[in-house]
């Protein structure tokens, strides 16, 4: 299943069509629509087991890490692991 993560600049729709990127990682790209760069964490849910994306205009703060709520049931996210940080982003 490929995710779609919506730039939250432009909401065009950028397709992660071969599963590539990590989950529980928070890392940026550049949006296929407006090229600006934008921030996403694809996390699973501990209740349901589903997995949401989530994008920010800038690095997400811990607050709206916290705020996280599940895409399917709603419940809160509650992060299989610890969200880590890509490299690229400079907070390793």
């Amino acid at each position: 299943m490929a995710f779609a993560m919506h730039c939250p600049h432009c909401k065009c729709g950028n397709v992660d069509p071969f599963e590539v990127m990590a989950r529980g990682h928070v890392d940026w790209m550049h949006c296929s629509g407006c090229a600006r760069h934008f921030y996403f964490l694809i996390a699973e849910c501990k209740a349901c087991e589903e997995e949401s994306t989530f994008a920010w205009q800038g690095a997400p703060l811990p607050s709206e890490m916290k705020a996280l709520r599940c895409r399917a049931c709603g419940l809160p996210v509650e992060l299989l692991d610890e969200p880590t940080f890509s490299d690229r982003l400079g907070r390793g």
